[in-house]
């Protein structure tokens, strides 16, 4: 997350967050698609969960 994030219910109707700046959540695609193109979050390469 690029900045903190509020809980929202994602395209599989699971309640997702709140995220703070720095967390690495997992998703729905639909909804990390959003939330990149918005600026609000940025993909990472699969092995890069640290």
């Amino acid at each position: 997350m690029k900045n903190d994030f509020p809980e929202f219910t994602g395209t599989d109707l699971e309640i997702y967050g709140p995220y703070e700046e720095g967390d690495k959540p997992r998703v729905p695609e639909d909804n990390a698609d959003i939330m990149v193109n918005r600026g609000n979050a940025e993909y990472l390469d699969e092995g890069d969960e640290s």
